[in-house]
């Protein structure tokens, strides 16, 4: 729940601030403003079903794990990015990393779930969604006022990989 509600925050916190970062600091086209919002969603559409065959093969965690840090490497190549493209870029990479979370922490809920109670199970874990998807704009918007996009970035950064490591350790 905790993953689920972090990954949904780290993508909110920066899905409003990457199309503006692209035009208005990059100078990106109009398909550059386009690519660094879609990107994510376009690498996972491609990734999660091999993903999601090679997690029942192997196991949910390890995916998850990784997610979490590819996903970090995305964030923290937001705030080197020297031109558009490399925005884009990634953007494409977090979207391997977002196929590696969302699907796995999917099929983890539904193993956990007791016959019969899959949907209250799932009705509780889609609280974690849409509570990061809700909370992360405001708070990366917030950051990004206060310390500018590349703090934004930072923090997105910094909350998926302790995501991912206490993932990892617990």
């Amino acid at each position: 729940w905790v993953a689920m509600l972090a990954a949904m925050a780290g993508i909110g916190m920066v899905s409003p601030l990457l199309p503006i970062y692209v035009r208005d600091t990059l100078h990106g086209p109009a398909i550059g403003v386009a690519l660094s919002f879609s990107g994510l969603a376009l690498a996972q559409l491609i990734a999660s079903p091999f993903v999601g065959r090679l997690g029942d093969l192997v196991g949910t965690k390890p995916f998850i794990v990784a997610g979490f840090f590819i996903y970090m490497v995305g964030a923290i190549g937001y705030v080197f990015a020297p031109t558009w493209h490399f925005v884009v870029l990634f953007r494409i990479l977090s979207g391997f990393g977002a196929a590696g979370i969302f699907p796995m922490a999917l099929a983890y809920i539904g193993r956990m779930a007791p016959t019969g109670r899959e949907g209250a199970f799932m009705g509780v874990f889609g609280i974690a969604q849409m509570l990061g998807f809700g909370l992360g704009p405001l708070f990366g918007g917030g950051v990004r006022d206060a310390l500018g996009p590349n703090a934004a970035f930072t923090a997105m950064a910094l909350l998926l990989g302790g995501t991912g490591l206490a993932t990892l350790l617990l």
